[in-house]
This record gives structure tokens, C-alpha cells and sequence, in this order.
């Protein structure tokens, strides 16, 4: 664990997290969760963008493949009644775009939220379990998700890839 790049931050985040644990002011339905308690689980969840970029690097990838896709076995924590009736997805990956699994109604436009919004509250508007792209988007992708991660941790913040 100790090679992931955000393990650097790790001491920096588990103050953060014993500092709110001590003086907590969110939702005391999200006290518990791994995210507001575990720096470890914090780094591993936030380095998804992270691995996904490291299979683009890969020689056993690179030629072959046209999108990289993250999934992980976390949707809905076993919670069949998250996982939509009738779905049926068939999803399309276009080059230049990231695609997430969006869990709010379409009308819903995730640009509308702010980090307040979202921090330490009870709900999530994409799916950590899901992540794609083409290997240059992810490239971008990636930079910009480890420049966001440390403008949270510059405002105290640590959370779990669904709010970073």
C-alpha cells in the first residue's frame, strides 16, 4: 500500500478523520462508515483513477485495448432494492469522456452539486463501483482527480472517491 502515490497523505488524512470523529457535525447516519473513520480505506478508494491509469501503461494493454474500464464489486454494498428493476444498460463509450454510473434521476445534472452538498451525507450521486474511458482521457482524468484530492485535503476534507 505504501507505493500508491496518495499513501503519502495518509498521516495528513487520518488527522483530518480524528479530528472530525472528535468534533463530528455531519450526519451521524455516515459517522461510522469506513470513509469517515479509515485513512487506509480513504487512500485505497481514491486511488481507483490511480490503478485504472496504470493499466493504460501496461505493454500487455496498450495495443490492444480502445477503453479501460474500473469495476468493483461495492455498488449498493449487497442492497439488492439499490439495483434498479428492468435495467437494462447498454452502455455506449465514447473517446474524450469519462463515464460514471450517475444513481440520480436523469433531469439531475451532477454539475449543480458542491463539495457541501455532498460531504459526509448519506446519499451518493454516481457510483464508485464504475469508472471508463479511452487511456488519453484517463490520463486527464487521473491528473485532474489528484489535483481535486489535494484541493480537499487543503480545505481538511477526505472522503471516498463518490465525493472527490
Amino acid at each position: 500500500m505504501r507505493e500508491i502515490p496518495l499513501y503519502r497523505y495518509r498521516d495528513e488524512m487520518a488527522q483530518i478523520l480524528n479530528f472530525e470523529q472528535q468534533n463530528w457535525k455531519y450526519d451521524e447516519k455516515t459517522r461510522d462508515k469506513p470513509e469517515a473513520k479509515s485513512a487506509d480505506y480513504d487512500v485505497l478508494v481514491n486511488s481507483k483513477p490511480y490503478f485504472l491509469y496504470n493499466a493504460t501503461q501496461s505493454s500487455r494493454f496498450r495495443a490492444s485495448a480502445l477503453q479501460y474500464v474500473w469495476i468493483d464489486a461495492g455498488y449498493g454494498h449487497g442492497d439488492q432494492s439499490k439495483i434498479p428493476l428492468h435495467c437494462h444498460w447498454k452502455p455506449t463509450f465514447a473517446n474524450n469522456v469519462i463515464t460514471v454510473i450517475k444513481l440520480t434521476p436523469e433531469h439531475d445534472k451532477i454539475s449543480k452539486y458542491s463539495i457541501n452538498d455532498l460531504y459526509r451525507v448519506d446519499w451518493s450521486v454516481v457510483s464508485g463501483g464504475f469508472l471508463a474511458g479511452d487511456a488519453t482521457t484517463i490520463n486527464r482524468f487521473y491528473r485532474f482527480y489528484y489535483k481535486t484530492f489535494l484541493d480537499l485535503l487543503d480545505a481538511r476534507k477526505v472522503d471516498d472517491d463518490q465525493v472527490s
